[in-house]
């Protein structure tokens, strides 16, 4: 059982007045994200008890540099999801990383020693490409749990709040118990939806099957990944344990990579979420139209080219082909619904 009383505790020791980040803080502090890492997706609340002025502390250890990257607004179940997400992948990536470098090292030819005939740039490509689309990636279905769990929590989290704000003048009611629950029915279904399709794979009666046209599936781009790596080392003549290692020394398997596709999946779910919001709100006659907002002084063209659609209907899509962010990863806009008697967007963000 979650001892919660430990960490605490240790973290109210380490935040004094005087933040003084010698040798001896940044081990006890070390310490504590040790014992939080299982921990910190149920124990947010902890973290967002911090201070501003303790802030300095999060940038000793990644999973609290994130927790503080992602309070910007979102709600604490909303924050504690993009961490649960990330620690669900780090630790499929941990335990399944090695495994996937193995079977390619297995698979590849003379891998004791160099290559002794060092094939064309095309044959590279192509023993790569094969090596890679073989690779047993099913490992990655014990994704599909903590994360549909974290993205329905994310869901949840975002779509009240965003139902609220524009649902406000509905009053309590058989119609808006409904529309609730509506809301509650398409966040599990959007969450368990995605969770199967991030792996490549989708739910058929109640059964996990392939998905060949999963979009944005992490299986593709592991392998899209792993195919340039070998690619690579093949050309460079590298034996089957150096491109083993360099595998294990890439961003396939990285926490980086795991915080990456965490905010993504979060921002992908609060959005459509929101939208699915705005839509209920429409059908107990609120008028409503949407509109993206860009997240950054510098956004990517497709972004900018959304944003100056300007309110547009619900049902319909941005420039980019999309009807809600986000356009790509680190992609950092948002959904606003706007009143079209005004042209004035909410305040409902995601």
């Amino acid at each position: 059982m979650l001892n919660r009383r430990r960490p605490t505790r240790a973290v109210n020791n380490l935040c004094s007045t005087e933040l003084r980040l010698d040798d001896d803080l940044r081990a006890r502090f070390d310490q504590i994200d040790t014992l939080l890492a299982g921990a910190v997706a149920e124990s947010f609340s902890v973290a967002a008890a911090l201070t501003e002025s303790q802030v300095a502390l999060a940038t000793l250890a990644p999973r609290w540099r994130l927790a503080f990257a992602q309070h910007d607004g979102k709600g604490a179940a909303t924050r504690a999801a993009i961490i649960g997400i990330t620690a669900a992948l780090e630790r499929v990536f941990d335990k399944f990383g090695p495994d996937v470098a193995g079977q390619i090292r297995a698979a590849l030819p003379m891998r004791a020693a160099r290559l002794l005939d060092i094939p064309g740039p095309d044959d590279n490509d192509a023993t790569a490409a094969s090596i890679a689309a073989d690779v047993d990636l099913s490992g990655l279905d014990d994704l599909i749990a903590p994360i549909t769990a974290h993205l329905k929590a994310a869901g949840d989290d975002s779509g009240r709040a965003a139902f609220d704000e524009v649902a406000f003048g509905i009053p309590t009611g058989a119609a808006r118990a409904d529309a609730v629950d509506q809301l509650a029915a398409l966040t599990g279904k959007l969450a368990s939806d995605r969770a199967a399709e991030m792996v490549g794979r989708k739910w058929i009666d109640g059964k996990l099957v392939d998905n060949p046209d999963s979009e944005h599936a992490i299986s593709d781009s592991t392998r899209d990944m792993l195919r340039d790596v070998i690619s690579s080392g093949l050309y460079q003549g590298e034996t089957a344990e150096q491109i083993e290692i360099d595998i294990l020394s890439s961003t396939i398997f990285s926490p980086d990579r795991a915080a990456l596709i965490a905010k993504t999946e979060i921002s992908s779910i609060t959005n459509d979420v929101a939208l699915g919001a705005f839509r209920q709100a429409q059908g107990l006659g609120i008028p409503l139209q949407k509109s993206w907002i860009v997240g950054s002084d510098d956004p990517c063209d497709d972004c900018a080219a959304n944003a100056a659609d300007g309110p547009i209907d619900l049902d319909d899509t941005f420039s980019s082909g999309d009807d809600a962010p986000p356009q790509h990863p680190r992609c950092g806009c948002s959904l606003v619904s706007v009143t079209p008697a005004d042209d004035n967007a909410s305040d409902v963000e995601t």
